[in-house]
């Protein structure tokens, strides 16, 4: 499994693991979403992220795991967030 460090921007926090493991970790610290599903969360940031910033990211997947690789992807390449080294 690919595993990535990323920092979204404006935010000082370092995000790392699998995209899954990154996408819990953005639960955990967004107020309220502690008990919601990742499904959820993820299409909540997507819709979020159009509203903010005028680009749809497509997170329509399978699978749970595709789904928080696109939306991780989409946020590298629409400058959401930068992968750290």
């Amino acid at each position: 499994m690919e595993k990535l460090k990323i920092q979204f921007i404006n935010d000082p926090r370092i995000y790392q693991g699998t995209y899954m493991e990154i996408i819990e970790q953005m639960k955990y610290v967004a107020f309220g979403w502690q008990d919601k599903s990742d499904e959820e969360y993820i299409d909540n940031m997507a819709k979020n992220f159009k509203m903010l910033i005028g680009i749809a990211i497509n997170v329509t997947a399978k699978t749970i795991e595709e789904k928080a690789q696109k939306f991780i992807h989409g946020l590298l390449t629409y400058g959401g967030a930068i992968e750290v080294k």
